[in-house]
């Protein structure tokens, strides 16, 4: 009994403790990428993606990544095919569908990622597993590509290639 106790406590302590992320849409997920010099991910998904919930549910859900995602990142959600949204960037105005297939999106779920001004650095396709994910975090980070450091040669190393960005 007392164990069962414990379980039902841990598990309303993790539950209000957890690190919720923000989502938020292109425009006002720029406009605060620009304001607080973060970096951001930008989740392209559809309602009927099987992977995209696999995504949610596993990598976004994980609390590791939840909690690297709210302490350092700008999150963006962005459905291509039904949102509304009048996307501003780089000058032009676009529809999420256009901004998705500019950026090579051919499938969902896909993951961006922008640097600290803005400027979109890479585009994946498909399920990332939050244990790759995270080294994704810490790789964009670390700022590593601006270094020349391919991900395959930061994922060899314990703790990367690249000196550390500020945390």
């Amino acid at each position: 009994m007392k164990s069962l106790i414990a379980l039902l406590i841990g598990l309303l302590a993790v539950g209000l403790f957890a690190e919720d992320v923000k989502w938020m849409g292109f425009n006002e997920g720029v406009a605060q990428v620009k304001a607080k010099k973060k970096p951001a991910v930008v989740d392209f998904y559809t309602d009927w993606c099987g992977w995209c919930k696999t995504m949610d549910q596993k990598t976004y859900g994980d609390p590791v990544v939840r909690a690297k995602l709210k302490k350092r990142y700008i999150t963006m959600k962005i459905n291509p095919e039904t949102s509304k949204e009048i996307i501003q960037y780089d000058g032009k105005q676009l529809k999420a569908m256009e901004l998705a297939s500019g950026l090579g999106v051919q499938g969902f779920p896909a993951t961006a990622f922008m640097d600290a001004e803005g400027k979109f650095v890479t585009m994946l396709p498909g399920f990332i597993p939050p244990e790759t994910f995270i080294q994704l975090l810490n790789y964009i980070d670390d700022e590593c590509y601006k270094k020349q450091v391919s991900f395959e040669d930061y994922q060899k190393k314990n703790d990367g290639p690249c000196k550390p960005a500020k945390k």
